[in-house]
């Protein structure tokens, strides 16, 4: 026995009563649309054809939609994936010009790093030479000073023999 509800009123019962059918009578009413199955939700019609027609097409127009969600969802995807890769490509030559230029930039310390340690060292040749001068210059100043000192002053003309006499002046 399968218990139902009856969609129509049957044999004095009123709609919306419960009752029980064999297979068979419950098979022939349900198909009428007279009955459902009591699952304790209540009294629900069985679907007619026109009802099933209109669920289909709006299941159909439902799956359309979802269809062009997923559609632009991919394309979405798409887009957002090649976006991606092309910042990755920008990404990666940045790093190659960055990377060319660091390299650029150590040569160039590099260089200027050799010119200033030869500008030191030729500095520091000059500051020894300029010292040696200096050293040079100085021992010739204690040398001068220690020489006897010499008269500026002309010694008297010697007369030579046969030479006229000097004349003497009296001062």
């Amino acid at each position: 026995m399968i218990k139902a509800i009856l969609l129509k009123p049957l044999d004095g019962d009123p709609e919306g009563s419960v009752r029980e059918f064999d297979r068979a009578d419950f098979d022939r009413l349900e198909a009428m649309g007279a009955i459902c199955v009591d699952d304790g939700t209540g009294p629900r019609r069985k679907l007619s054809v026109l009802d099933v027609a209109a669920q289909i097409a709006a299941g159909t127009e439902e799956l359309a939609r979802l269809d062009r969600l997923v559609t632009e969802a991919g394309e979405r995807h798409r887009k957002a994936v090649d976006a991606a890769a092309e910042a990755e490509r920008t990404t990666a030559e940045r790093l190659d010009v960055l990377r060319r230029d660091v390299v650029g930039t150590e040569r160039s310390t590099a260089e200027r790093l050799d010119a200033l340690k030869r500008s030191v060292a030729d500095a520091e040749a000059a500051a020894q030479e300029r010292k040696r001068v200096l050293a040079h210059e100085a021992e010739a100043a204690k040398a001068e000073k220690a020489a006897p000192a010499v008269s500026n002053k002309a010694a008297p003309p010697v007369a030579n023999k046969g030479d006229p006499a000097a004349p003497v002046t009296k001062g």
